[in-house]
């Protein structure tokens, strides 16, 4: 395997297990197959999750921009195919431990300050310099 191919996601399903306490307190061993979502495919759930108004304001639907994640991800499960329908039946601990599979949609910036963005720039720019003088 190059190295490269050590970043990439979606081509290997991973045997997970996911450990849910059902609302009586009792722990269930959730077995399931989950496959990555890769950047590009994300991107695409993101974008077909927001929706434009007439003054150019936006809204995201986040859920469903979680289903349709789990309904790529989710290659096996003791419940068969993940759908909407099944989905639409998950208590709340479940779902919660489905969502938490699911890669946030939006990074929080809130705490970046715009000297922090400017030094990694920097940074950035002094590590590529070199590649960019050789050939």
């Amino acid at each position: 395997m190059s190295t490269y191919e050590k970043l990439l996601v979606g081509r290997q399903v991973k045997d997970l297990i996911l450990n849910v306490t059902s609302e009586d307190g009792e722990l269930i061993e959730i077995p399931v197959k989950l496959r990555g979502l890769p950047w590009s495919l994300k991107n695409q759930k993101i974008s077909l999750a927001v929706t434009w108004g007439e003054n150019g304001q936006t809204s995201f639907d986040g859920d469903f921009y979680i289903r349709e994640c789990l309904k790529w991800m989710v290659v096996e499960a003791p419940w068969g195919e993940t759908t909407d329908a099944f989905l639409g039946q998950c208590g709340p601990e479940l779902g919660t431990a489905l969502e938490n599979l699911v890669p946030k949609a939006f990074v929080d910036t809130s705490t970046v300050t715009t000297d922090e963005v400017k030094k990694e720039l920097i940074e950035s720019s002094e590590e590529q310099q070199p590649l960019l003088t050789q050939e």
